[in-house]
C-alpha cells in the first residue's frame, strides 16, 4: 500500500518508518526539511510541500494506487490540523481518504 504521512513528529517518525519496515511506500512532509530527510533516509520518498506529497502519491490502480490517495495527518490538535486541512483541501478528489 501507498500513502502519505504529514507530519514528522515523534509519532509521525513511528508511524512511518513501521510503514516502511512492513513494506509500505511512504510519501513524507514535515515543515521541518531535517524530519523529512531523516525519515527518506529510511527509505520514504520525501516531499517538499503539502502540494508535492499530494501530487507524488499515486491515484489510480493502473498507476499504483488503490482508487484514491490516502493521506495520514499527525500535526498538533487545533490550528494545525485545520491549516493543514486546508492546504489539503485543493488537492483531493472524492476517493481520496485523510
Amino acid at each position: 500500500m501507498e500513502f502519505g504521512v504529514i507530519g514528522l513528529g515523534r509519532m509521525g517518525q513511528i508511524v512511518a518508518n513501521r510503514s516502511l519496515n512492513a513494506g509500505h511506500d511512504v510519501v513524507a512532509f514535515d515543515l521541518s526539511a531535517e524530519a523529512t530527510a531523516e525519515v527518506a533516509e529510511n527509505g520514504a520518498e520525501p516531499a517538499d510541500s503539502v502540494a508535492d506529497l499530494c501530487d507524488r502519491l499515486s491515484e489510480s490502480p493502473a498507476d499504483g494506487g488503490e482508487d484514491g490517495k490516502r493521506i495520514w495527518l499527525m500535526v498538533p490538535a487545533g490550528d494545525a490540523v485545520d491549516a493543514t486541512l486546508a492546504d489539503l483541501e485543493p488537492h483531493l478528489d472524492g476517493d481520496d481518504v485523510v
